[in-house]
């Protein structure tokens, strides 16, 4: 079955501001397509122009349908917003079922029920929207969402509300949940590792465009560009200016070193993961200076000075031999090159 397919899906805000700046993407039935980018990115608003809340220009086109002058209560579109409305004059249970009923599905209530159940809310079923929190709201609405029988179901941060260990219990059941729905989903978060744990593949977005989409791993080993980079992973990537010449990288400042590099002359970047960095004198790529020591949740992380000053942090398994002040030899173990236009050095 032919699932969602957006071609070069444009929306402008009066004054002329790009939205949404030529999207394109895909997503089969069963799909969870994680989209993820910094606030302001348009997240959100691609989610509310599929749904036909705003009018876009481009090709929308859902199980072969073309959604041009579709309304959205036509569209088959089911979505679970960051502050979900719920009838205040319904149960929960109702709420929940309501969409389902709507669509003239006969077990609406019974899916209603499941997905409390799969949510660990039917406890909350019999009681009015106005007594519950705001993480309950959220996950009222969103199993309203997975009780519906959607077409195309569209969530936007919709675990925002919970607290961080509720987040991550629900993360292995919510991912077969969705794809149980057999349908398109996108899914909004900030929580990158959410995104790669609930996700098939992500979707990286900055000021309104697509700048990467593929799977965590390919996007966390293989970024198309500085953002990405720098964008996806907790700590970000350190960044490492320089100039390129002859196949060396020279660091910028005084006295910075040099190493063998990839890339055309001119200015580059060179990118290492503090979790991808060892203190080690084989193969040392350069020497720093110790600035700090901290323990951070079962890891150790050192911030280190270059030669040129530039800082630089690595994440480490264990603590490190070396005190503060202390000069250590830095191995990357794995680099990443990007060129002057910011994109990466592939060969």
């Amino acid at each position: 079955m032919e699932g969602l397919r957006v071609n070069a899906l444009s929306l402008k805000w009066s004054g002329g501001r790009d939205a949404l700046r030529a999207v394109s993407i895909a997503a089969g039935p069963g799909e969870v397509l994680a989209v993820i980018g910094p606030t302001g990115s348009g997240k959100t608003t691609l989610l509310r122009t599929l749904a036909g809340l705003e009018k876009g220009h481009g090709e929308v086109r859902l199980a072969g349908r073309d959604l041009a002058g579709v309304p959205p209560h036509a569209r088959g579109v089911a979505m679970a917003s960051q502050d979900p409305a719920l009838y205040p004059h319904l149960s929960v249970e109702q709420n929940i079922a309501l969409s389902g009923e709507l669509r003239g599905g006969v077990d609406a209530k019974a899916r209603a029920r499941d997905a409390a159940r799969a949510l660990g809310i039917t406890d909350l079923l019999d009681r009015a929207p106005s007594t519950l929190s705001g993480g309950q709201r959220q996950l009222a609405s969103l199993a309203r969402v997975l009780a519906s029988g959607p077409a195309l179901a569209l969530l936007d941060e919709p675990l925002a509300s919970l607290d961080a260990p509720t987040r991550v219990r629900l993360r292995a059941a919510l991912r077969e949940m969705l794809r149980s729905l057999a349908c398109p989903v996108l899914y909004v978060t900030h929580d990158h590792e959410e995104a790669m744990a609930i996700g098939d593949r992500l979707l990286v977005m900055r000021s309104g465009g697509v700048e990467q989409t593929g799977t965590g791993a390919e996007l966390f080993g293989k970024p198309a560009n500085t953002f990405v980079a720098s964008f996806l992973g907790s700590p970000p990537m350190n960044m490492l200016s320089g100039t390129v010449g002859r196949g060396v990288f020279t660091l910028e400042g005084p006295g910075a070193p040099e190493v063998p590099a990839r890339g055309p002359d001119g200015p580059g970047t060179l990118g290492i993961r503090p979790r991808e960095c060892a203190l080690d004198e084989r193969d040392a790529m350069f020497r720093a200076e110790v600035r700090s020591v901290t323990f951070v949740g079962g890891e150790w992380d050192v911030w280190l000075s270059l030669p040129g000053g530039t800082a630089m942090l690595c994440r480490c398994g264990q603590a490190p031999d070396a005190a503060v002040g202390a000069v250590v030899g830095v191995r990357a173990i794995r680099a990443h090159w990007f060129g002057p236009d910011g994109a990466a050095v592939t060969s």
